[in-house]
């Protein structure tokens, strides 16, 4: 949306509170937890281990943006939590997504700090850029999670893909840095006659053969 005013602006430069709001309620599964059933902020505070007073300050930010409703002393997902996030993706996927917002989000925390320096913002901050590769290779569950993510959200676009290519007299295919396989799964359901092989680090591969099966 286009910003107008001044109210806008100052609602715009205070967004990354909400942002670190919504990742927290991400990570920690609380609209999962609320979609259980309703609860207060005491209840809420208890199941997920967070002091009240705190509680009770996240959960009023999240009402303020339209994802949690209150009534009679408890919280509920309101129909927006429901439908653009309990409905579009996992948890799984929706908690992973906001890992990686809060991992990056270091770069940026100090930026009028950091801004007027050449080179990399992370190496001005003494930090170091995350190296897919790197947490690939080192990290089998970090592969798993990510790799499952990516097969979730990218689903649709590889049915639309599989829909659109002439597969005409192609027996077999290469599918090359392919992660989670979610291309040529597509693929393989529409001609089941194909043979595919995905290559991509081998912690993604290991993940891509968990849900190919």
């Amino acid at each position: 949306m286009k910003r107008a005013t001044t109210g806008d602006v100052v609602e715009l430069m205070e967004s990354y509170i909400d942002s670190a709001a919504l990742g927290a309620a991400m990570e920690l599964g609380l609209f999962w937890l609320l979609a259980q059933e309703p609860q207060d902020a005491a209840g809420v505070a208890q199941a997920l281990g967070i002091p009240i007073h705190r509680c009770q300050y996240w959960l009023q930010l999240l009402s303020s943006m339209g994802l949690l409703e209150q009534a009679a002393k408890a919280y509920a997902l309101s129909s927006t939590a429901r439908t653009a996030i309990l409905d579009a993706y996992s948890q799984e996927t929706w908690a992973f997504l906001a890992q990686e917002a809060r991992e990056h989000f270091l770069v940026v925390h100090d930026l009028a700090l950091h801004i007027h320096e050449p080179g990399s913002s992370w190496a001005a901050q003494g930090l170091t850029h995350p190296s897919y590769v790197t947490q690939m290779e080192e990290s089998p569950e970090r592969a798993s999670r990510f790799t499952r993510m990516l097969y979730e959200i990218h689903q649709p676009l590889a049915d639309e893909l599989a829909k659109s290519l002439d597969m005409t007299g192609v027996e077999r295919l290469m599918d090359l840095g392919g992660g989670s396989g979610v291309v040529s799964l597509a693929l393989l359901r529409r001609h089941p006659h194909l043979t595919a092989v995905v290559v991509d680090i081998a912690n993604v591969c290991v993940a891509g053969r968990e849900i190919s099966r």
